[in-house]
């Protein structure tokens, strides 16, 4: 089963489209651990653009550094994929997971400069909700998005 081509992500707080926020993209797998893979930040509209090589290449970084851990995201790809706004302990979390394994593994320029930024608005506007709206072009799969506790 193939994942999507395309992936249009639009990140709501407290219903209002918002720029710099991330998402966690999960790709629920049949066999071995599921992957959760991060993107961001959203851009003026709220909106960030995700492509199938954008999945498959994230997963793979995830796949060499935790070789035991997963399969291949289409070999054992079980249709369905989350999409969840980072809150601020999902934030922190990142930030976390940056200091761990930024020797080990590529990050982004300004990665964490970002979701530190990220973090930093959540925590001046208060929010009550994060949420996703997903448009996709995948046949025969699920997306879904979740909305959290900011």
């Amino acid at each position: 089963m193939r994942l999507p081509e395309r992936l249009e992500v639009r990140v709501l707080v407290d219903g209002t489209p918002t720029v710099g926020m991330f998402v966690c993209v999960t790709i629920r797998m049949t066999r071995k651990n599921d992957f959760g893979l991060g993107f961001g930040p959203t851009n003026e509209e709220g909106e960030l653009m995700i492509s199938r090589e954008d999945l498959l290449r994230e997963a793979e970084k995830e796949r060499r550094l935790f070789i035991m851990d997963y399969t291949h995201p289409e070999d054992d790809f079980a249709g369905e994929v989350v999409v969840t706004p980072l809150n601020r302990e999902a934030l922190a979390q990142a930030i976390t997971a940056y200091d761990t394994y930024q020797q080990v593994t590529p990050y982004p320029p300004r990665y964490a400069e970002q979701v530190q930024e990220a973090r930093m608005l959540l925590d001046e506007l208060k929010p009550k909700s994060l949420s996703v709206e997903i448009e996709h072009d995948g046949e025969g799969i699920v997306v879904r998005g979740e909305t959290v506790t900011a």
